[in-house]
């Protein structure tokens, strides 16, 4: 009899341990599951994460401003963007400095996304373009590095130099005069085809007025209007017309298409100093001839 109840007693304990042992492990492999899942998760986001630093510049002296861009290369939106980490870097990576994003214009030193403004969501196959605002500690001359990560750990850089900015040589555009073209028509009859045109412009800014005439080798042929162009300092790039009328010289006989010379020069006394040596520009009319005035013998 006692050992029926020590077997009983046996079993019941067993069965007790049994039951505890499932109570602590299910919760347990249902926590393992939650893990795993939540890391297939973790790893499917970075494998479809990626960024590309594409280019820098700095948009002033001081290198207080800089402006570069990033492409979202990975498969995936990638958000919030104002969760992002930004790092300006020296080239040899020795030092540098966290920036915080901030809404633009960025009053302390910080980063801001311009293109595409108030977005929240980085899309991916899209280019953004950020700017630096370093009000408290512009950059120094040298190499640097933009380093930009992401929410879940994918960075991307831009390599970049900045020195001093040399101020440009510029070669200046010595004076002279332009004619629109080489050659023109004209028809000796009024009607269709008796005038034509061309235009004129100086090639520099003049330190005063120039003044130019413009005449015709052969006026019984073909006459020019106006005879006389004046440029300003003010308005020496914007061409002026020159209208080439033909002639009609009653001939009695027909003396065919005559060739005359157009020649635009510089009036010397009345023009800016600059311009006295620019030498003659001229094109070639040519005047058709209409036959003889009566009937040709």
């Amino acid at each position: 009899m006692d050992k029926v109840i020590v077997s009983g007693l046996l079993l019941i304990s067993s069965l007790a341990a049994a039951v505890m042992t499932i109570s602590i492990i299910t919760p347990a492999l249902g926590s393992d599951r939650d893990s795993i899942t939540k890391s297939n998760r973790v790893a499917t986001n970075l494998v479809s994460t990626g960024i590309e630093g594409l280019s820098a510049v700095v948009e002033d002296r001081n290198g207080a401003v800089i402006s570069a861009w990033f492409k979202n290369v990975g498969s995936a939106d990638i958000k919030p963007v104002s969760a992002m980490d930004l790092f300006l870097l020296s080239g040899n990576r020795f030092s540098g400095a966290y920036l915080e994003f901030c809404s633009p214009p960025c009053a302390r030193d910080g980063w801001s996304v311009l293109q595409p403004a108030t977005s929240a969501v980085w899309a991916r196959g899209e280019t953004i373009h950020i700017q630096l605002v370093l009000n408290m500690n512009p950059m120094t001359i040298g190499a640097h590095i933009i380093s930009l990560t992401t929410p879940n750990g994918v960075s991307g850089e831009i390599h970049f130099e900045y020195g001093a900015v040399p101020k440009p040589t510029l070669t200046p555009i010595p004076a002279g005069l332009s004619i629109s073209r080489s050659t023109a028509s004209v028809n000796e009859s009024s009607g269709p085809g008796n005038t034509d045109t061309f235009e004129v412009v100086l090639d520099s800014s003049p330190s005063s007025s120039v003044r130019l005439s413009v005449t015709s080798s052969d006026p019984g042929e073909v006459t020019v209007a106006p005879a006389i162009l004046t440029f300003s300092a003010s308005d020496w790039g914007s061409p002026q017309t020159v209208t080439l009328t033909g002639v009609d010289g009653k001939e009695p006989v027909a003396d065919g298409d005559q060739n005359s010379n157009i020649i635009v020069s510089v009036v010397d006394a009345f023009s800016a100093a600059g311009y006295r040596s620019v030498g003659d520009s001229s094109l070639v009319a040519t005047t058709v001839d209409d036959g003889c005035s009566g009937p040709c013998p």
